[in-house]
């Protein structure tokens, strides 16, 4: 399409940054949420919770990214260096198969947020 249009290539996660106004919602936010099915080394490439934790940290550096994620592998730990994720959690709440895990997200991902929300409320008494 570039050699015989008058297209060009864009970032994914830019366009939706871009569309959503991401970078103007996050003025003023105390915290970022942000998920993807999985996250491993590939995240730093341009994946949606690296190009999040990126534009958040460029609004404010000091608010945290919290990433949610049915699978975080164990090579995701570079994200922390490499995206500015503060920290990251696994939301199946055990060892489930795909269409299970499917299933079940909902709820998981809902449990796993309240877990988070309750450690925030400790911290904030």
């Amino acid at each position: 399409m570039l050699a015989f249009t008058n297209a060009n290539l864009q970032s994914g996660i830019e366009v939706v940054l871009a569309a959503t106004n991401f970078r103007q919602r996050c003025q003023g936010a105390t915290l970022v949420l942000t998920g993807e099915g999985g996250l491993d080394f590939q995240t730093s490439f341009g994946k949606a919770p690296a190009g999040v934790a990126q534009a958040s940290k460029s609004v404010n550096p000091q608010v945290p990214v919290i990433a949610l994620a049915g699978r975080v592998a164990t090579s995701a730990r570079e994200l922390y260096v490499t995206t500015g994720i503060d920290a990251m959690f696994a939301t199946p709440t055990g060892a489930k198969d795909l269409p299970t895990a499917l299933k079940d997200a909902r709820e998981d991902i809902a449990q796993t947020a309240e877990s988070i929300g309750r450690v925030i409320k400790m911290m904030t008494k």
